[in-house]
């Protein structure tokens, strides 16, 4: 499985994508929206993968939040909405999309970062997640 994906959205090769919109200004909160992601791996023996996504703000354990996992999905569609108070010039953005496991470890299906200056002013597009 490779490690890292490099293709558009819509393409069909084996990569791993996560999407997002957020809007920021100075001294006002951050809306993200985790939209979804493409072409996930499949980690699951009988089924499929049932990811969800993980936002974080690296040092700052009060600033995370998850969407739900979607059940046997290697598209998802989450649409999650949150909104983040307290970010620092500094900050990154981390996500981490997992399959979510009963009975054992939740498995990590890639992980993507987003600095402070990619969004300052609004972002909205894609992140390529890298593999474990």
């Amino acid at each position: 499985w490779p490690s890292q994906g490099h293709a558009a959205r819509s393409s069909v090769l084996e990569h791993d994508y996560v999407s997002y919109g957020s809007s920021a200004r100075a001294a006002m909160p951050l809306c993200i929206i985790i939209e979804g992601a493409t072409e996930l791996r499949n980690t699951d023996f009988w089924s499929k993968s049932d990811p969800y996504c993980v936002c974080s703000v690296p040092g700052k354990p009060g600033m995370t939040f998850q969407t739900p996992a979607i059940k046997d999905d290697l598209c998802p569609v989450w649409n999650h909405k949150f909104v983040l108070l307290g970010l620092d010039p500094d900050d990154i953005l981390e996500f981490t999309v997992f399959d979510q496991d009963f009975g054992k470890e939740h498995e990590v299906l890639g992980r993507a970062s987003l600095a402070s200056s990619d969004f300052a002013a609004g972002y909205s597009g894609q992140l390529t997640l890298t593999g474990d």
